[in-house]
């Protein structure tokens, strides 16, 4: 199993909307079926049947745009046996995860601030 820190670089927001969009591995291209469950400007949490390494480099494919993230800590889920919880890091800095998930309706209106 991979773990790692999670050192968090910005406020969590959980995800309220319907998520539309699918996770790919960018080595393979295969689908990751997952749940997204937080975001914050720099990154998001997911909980799958996967135990993916520290270092995995995904692809979130919605609509017409491509978010790059890196897996950055994944560990056993203690509430849901047989999955794992993992904190992704978005590659591309430009990329504000909060707006992006906002404006596509999958979250409330983001806070401001950092922890």
């Amino acid at each position: 199993m991979s773990t790692g820190s999670e050192k968090r670089l910005a406020v969590r927001h959980p995800l309220t909307g319907d998520l539309t969009g699918s996770m790919v591995s960018v080595k393979s291209g295969s689908k990751i079926p997952c749940i997204a469950v937080d975001v914050s400007q720099t990154g998001m949490g997911i909980v799958l049947s996967l135990d993916l390494n520290i270092g995995t480099q995904l692809m979130l494919k919605m609509n017409d745009l491509l978010i790059p993230l890196e897996v950055v800590w994944c560990r056993k889920e203690p509430t849901r046996k047989g999955y794992f919880a993992c904190g992704l890091r978005r590659c591309d800095e430009k990329q504000d995860l909060d707006r992006i998930f906002k404006d596509v309706g999958w979250m409330d209106e983001p806070a401001t601030g950092t922890r």
